[in-house]
């Protein structure tokens, strides 16, 4: 039986997670610092959801923000690494230009409640919830990190899979240049 990519990552996410301790360390040093630019720069699809915290989220409204948009689980040990580096870019970034949406691919809410609290400094960024994973699968997601980094206009201008060092000077120039543009 053919199975899916996304589904392999998630059988070996779950295998090495239940092999290693349950811990919160920053390895941003492990982390990569490239992008993939998108020189069709399609306009990314349609997202609403709900945060952790009650809010509704909707993507048309963030028209005129720089977003980045990045799917994530809590057994990933990519994603785990790079949430520190999301909340630097954050911390730097945000404001009226700026927005980073941490879609959590259908976890349990208390889980993530759980799974945040663990970090100092602790995460200030939106995490949005994709219960059914309806939201992974439009924006077509084959694995566990993937950012999607969108410009002011709604379209995909960069994209990683994998864990990124998302408060590198090599991102944030990049960021910024798109919030300047």
């Amino acid at each position: 039986m053919r199975r899916s990519p996304l589904f392999l990552t998630v059988v070996l996410a779950l295998m090495t997670s239940a092999l290693m301790p349950r811990m919160i360390v920053a390895q941003t040093d492990t982390l990569s610092e490239g992008l993939t630019w998108r020189s069709d720069q399609p306009s990314a699809p349609t997202l609403e959801l709900m945060s952790l915290d009650g809010q509704h989220y909707r993507l048309a409204d963030l028209l005129g923000k720089v977003v980045v948009v990045n799917f994530w689980a809590t057994w990933c040990p990519p994603c785990i690494a790079e949430m520190p580096s999301m909340q630097k870019a954050w911390k730097k970034l945000h404001g009226e230009r700026f927005e980073i949406l941490a879609i959590n691919i259908g976890e349990d809410e208390q889980r993530i409640r759980e799974f945040i609290e663990q970090f100092t400094p602790r995460l200030e960024f939106p995490i949005l919830l994709d219960l059914n994973n309806d939201t992974m699968e439009s924006w077509k997601v084959r694995g566990l990190p993937t950012s999607y980094i969108l410009n002011k206009q709604g379209r995909i201008t960069y994209q990683a899979m994998g864990g990124r060092d998302m408060g590198s000077e090599h991102i944030l120039t990049r960021l910024e240049k798109l919030m300047n543009e």
